[in-house]
């Protein structure tokens, strides 16, 4: 609520300077060789507002700013990424990291959460300093003017939060535990085929163990010429003009990213997907591949990717774009990149690629299975980007009082 004109206040609220509740852990420590305290940097902190392990105090000998049970780290360089943790251990941490702690006016848990809200971002942002290192400072958040509920209202917006948080990290385990099994029913499905259908298995030279009947061909035999795409001007993405597919738009998993797309004002069909087209990346990011599909629209696609048309009588497009998610055919075009500033691939190697071919009826069976994985996994990535939109929005309303919680 920086720099706002009017500000209502809710009934037994107060507006307060960040300063006036939250203090700085000050001074530096310097851990011995060996010590075993957890040591947390930024690389530690997910920008969720979660721990991704921790080090040892003992590791660096640099300097460190002790932290205590409760306390919450924010990390001031870069605050862009938003690292912002409450830990429940003492420890240490890197002097890129302010340890802030509450006093007798606010809980700490509601403080972490205030820590983590759009409002101080945005007020952060205006106080950074340093192009190439950005950074805040205590000195500038504490300036941060915010609405304060009395103690008994904060922890009811912690505990609300706070359920919120445990439901997305469940979700979040649960994804993960989904992951895990895709990459092993996909190692499962492309070494041993459908389970029951074989008794006999060999190894292929840059494949891996596959069963003896299956054929091995090459990317290029079956999807005729590859063809590079197009450098066109772009213009914000609109319904109603064609998509300019880049390497950026290409999520891990294979999926177009909504966010930052672009539109090309392009009349032509040379560059123009057709369903069943598989598009690879063959500079920079090299590797990654995009299935198109018609739910996305017209596409057009850009010079950094290569299109592969694959030939339905022999292998279904949906075979291949799974095969390409696979260890080896990932390991395989790494093998063939040429290193340089941007790491690249030729078509012509690219052609070469090894992929192993089964009946068309055991292809159909193993992307129906990998399939239903793939789609449960995307329904369980959709609840997460969900609960992580509800739970911003919540935030906000919530600390500024628009929302409120009431007990019983």
């Amino acid at each position: 609520m920086a720099g706002s004109t009017a500000i209502t206040v809710p009934d037994g609220w107060q507006v307060v300077n960040l300063g006036q509740i939250a203090c700085l852990r000050k001074g530096t420590v310097k851990a011995m060789e060996g010590d075993l305290m957890p040591y947390i940097a930024l690389e530690h902190i997910n920008s969720n507002g979660t721990l991704k392990g921790h080090g040892k105090a003992g590791d660096s000998v640099s300097p460190k700013t002790a932290f205590s049970k409760g306390d919450t780290l924010y990390g001031k360089l870069r605050p862009n990424l938003r690292k912002v943790v409450r830990v429940d251990t003492d420890g240490v941490c890197s002097t890129d990291i302010l340890a802030v702690y509450g006093n007798d006016l606010v809980d700490d848990i509601f403080l972490s959460y205030l820590l983590r809200g759009d409002s101080l971002y945005e007020h952060a942002m205006k106080g950074i300093t340093g192009t190439r290192m950005p950074r805040t400072s205590w000195h500038h958040l504490q300036t941060f003017k915010l609405l304060l509920p009395p103690l008994a209202q904060q922890r009811s917006i912690a505990a609300l939060l706070d359920s919120i948080d445990k439901v997305i990290n469940s979700t979040e385990v649960t994804v993960i535990a989904a992951e895990n099994l895709r990459g092993s029913l996909l190692h499962e499905l492309f070494s041993r085929g459908v389970p029951g259908w074989h008794t006999e298995w060999r190894h292929v030279t840059g494949v891996g163990v596959t069963p003896v009947d299956w054929k091995l061909i090459r990317l290029g035999e079956v999807c005729g010429s590859p063809k590079y795409g197009t450098i066109l001007e772009t213009c914000p993405y609109d319904p109603t003009l064609p998509r300019y597919v880049r390497i950026t738009d290409i999520g891990d998993y294979g999926q177009l990213c909504i966010e930052g797309a672009r539109s090309v004002k392009y009349e032509g069909s040379e560059y123009r997907l057709d369903v069943g087209d598989l598009l690879f990346s063959v500079r920079g990011s090299i590797g990654r591949t995009y299935l198109y599909k018609s739910k996305d629209g017209v596409c057009i696609y850009s010079g950094n990717l290569m299109r592969f048309r694959p030939n339905r009588l022999v292998v279904l497009p949906e075979f291949v774009s799974q095969y390409t998610h696979s260890i080896p055919c990932q390991r395989w075009i790494a093998s063939m990149s040429r290193v340089g500033a941007q790491p690249s691939i030729m078509a012509k190697d690219l052609a070469l690629l090894p992929v192993p071919l089964p009946s068309l009826s055991e292809q159909r069976t193993i992307v129906a299975l990998f399939g239903a994985v793939e789609e449960s996994l995307l329904m369980m990535r959709q609840e997460l980007l969900r609960l992580a939109n509800l739970k911003a929005s919540m935030l906000d309303s919530l600390l500024t009082g628009s929302l409120r919680v009431t007990r019983r």
